[in-house]
C-alpha cells in the first residue's frame, strides 16, 4: 500500500481551499490505494477533511486507511466519516 505523509503540508491542516490544493498534490504524487500518515500533524479541520479524506475514500470504494492519528484528529475523522458514510480504518 502506498503512503502519503501529510506532515509535509504542515502540523495544522485546515481550510477548504488548502484541502483542495493538498488533494491535487497527493493524487499526483501517490498511487491508489493509499494510506494517509498523520505523524507530526496536530490537528485537522473538517473542511480540509471533506476535501482530502472524503475524495480519496471515494476513489477507494469509500474506504480510507489512516495511521499515526491523535485523539483530536481521530474525533474529526470519525465525524467526517460518519457524515460521508465512508469506512475509516485506523492502523
Amino acid at each position: 500500500m502506498n503512503i502519503s505523509k501529510l506532515n509535509q503540508f504542515g502540523a495544522d491542516l485546515a481550510g477548504r481551499d488548502f484541502g483542495k490544493r493538498v488533494y491535487e498534490i497527493i493524487i499526483q504524487e501517490t498511487k491508489l490505494p493509499m494510506v494517509l500518515d498523520f505523524a507530526g500533524v496536530g490537528s485537522i479541520g473538517s473542511s480540509f477533511a471533506d476535501e482530502v479524506i472524503v475524495k480519496i475514500a471515494g476513489q477507494q470504494n469509500n474506504k480510507i486507511i489512516v495511521k499515526n492519528i491523535n485523539r483530536v484528529i481521530k474525533s474529526c475523522l470519525n465525524d467526517v466519516a460518519e457524515e460521508a458514510k465512508i469506512n475509516l480504518i485506523i492502523e
